[in-house]
């Protein structure tokens, strides 16, 4: 028997796959990954879904002019939210997700966030998404009407929730392999921005936290969309 799939949406040609898959299958369920960026069409509906992920990625999600593909995958996000299908964005997929649902992404006003963060809980229900992660962005977004804000720190709002759709700011998806290969991707980047590359290295190597903190909550998103699936049959 063929496991029902959670589709993920990637923007780059290597993805950090490994914790996302890992959970799925603790779960019952596979991974179906498209890469609209590399010119994979997405599916035609939503309907053999179990959920969405859409991943993060060195585009911006209002330069659409720029990276069209971007505007069917926000079509393609809100059909996924309207037939209530769990949503998780991730970095630009949460940016995405706020322009599928109403809100809006925007450059930053605070500048890189890079390396790992704290992200403290905003009200009761934010405490899901508390915890301490792996950060690189510079974009943000404007929360939809009617949106919880679950988590953020000094500089930025990190996590927000609207019925099944679920936006996060930062990497739970990353584990150190993830992160380490991201950093040699970017180190030109980072530098640039004046970030201790080798530093950050250091930290990925000796962080405690962040890798039980993240893998919980791929953990738990990953059996809300199986536990969702068996109510909707």
């Amino acid at each position: 028997m063929t496991a029902p799939t959670v589709l993920v949406i990637g923007h780059v040609a290597q993805l950090s796959l490994d914790r996302l898959e890992l959970a799925a299958k603790e779960h019952g369920l596979a991974l179906q990954v498209v890469r609209p960026a590399l010119g994979e069409q997405l599916p035609a509906t939503v309907d053999d879904q179990a959920g969405v992920v859409v991943l993060g990625g060195p585009q911006s999600a209002y330069h659409l002019a720029e990276h069209p593909y971007l505007a069917d995958e926000i079509v393609f996000i809100a059909s996924a939210h309207r037939a209530r299908l769990p949503v998780l964005g991730i970095c630009l997929g949460s940016q995405l997700l706020a322009a599928a649902l109403g809100g809006e992404a925007l450059p930053g006003r605070s500048g890189l966030e890079c390396g790992f963060i704290d992200v403290l809980p905003v009200g009761e229900e934010g405490a899901g998404v508390a915890g301490r992660h792996f950060s690189f962005h510079s974009d943000t977004f404007r929360l939809p009407e009617g949106a919880t804000l679950l988590g953020s720190t000094d500089r930025y709002p990190q996590a927000w929730q609207l019925d099944e759709s679920l936006a996060l700011q930062f990497h739970p998806e990353f584990d150190r392999a993830g992160v380490e290969f991201l950093l040699g991707v970017e180190t030109e980047k980072l530098t640039r921005w004046g970030i201790d590359v080798e530093r950050l290295r250091i930290e990925n190597a000796e962080e405690r936290r962040a890798p039980e903190d993240g893998a919980r909550l791929i953990d738990r998103w990953m059996r809300r969309s199986a536990l969702r699936l068996v109510q909707s049959r």
